[in-house]
């Protein structure tokens, strides 16, 4: 891991988690009690589902606006994730004329999910 990417996670693991304003996702401290995942296969199948079209840490991904038939298939791809309690934070790359990084942060509750970041919009499936 890059120094720049290990001061960031370390910066962002620090901060508390962002919830949704009618109350669907709880306010967690990202510190103690805190899960790391390295991989888009550690994570539990519901937080999966709500990443289609994201590629693994470290594996290729459409990192521009132009696309070619041997492009690879992703359009974005995860540097990090952690958890505290049933609430998850995806950190992610995405590609495009405008990439930059961003995160997702979802919570499974009573056997449901919720999206807590209003700036998270998955493709359409």
């Amino acid at each position: 891991m890059h120094k720049p990417a290990a001061v960031l996670m370390i910066c962002l693991a620090s901060l508390p988690v962002a919830a949704q304003a009618d109350g669907a996702c709880k306010v967690a401290n990202a510190g103690a009690g805190r899960s790391v995942y390295h991989s888009l296969r550690e994570l539990p199948p519901q937080v999966r589902a709500e990443l289609p079209g994201m590629a693994d840490v470290g594996k290729p991904f459409q990192s521009t606006d132009v696309v070619s038939p041997d492009a690879p298939q992703f359009g974005r791809r995860m540097r990090a994730a952690w958890s505290v309690g049933s609430t998850y934070v995806i950190e992610y790359q995405y590609g495009g004329i405008s990439a930059g990084d961003s995160r997702a942060v979802i919570s499974l509750r009573n056997g449901g999910v919720a999206v807590c970041d209003p700036k998270w919009r998955p493709p359409k499936k």
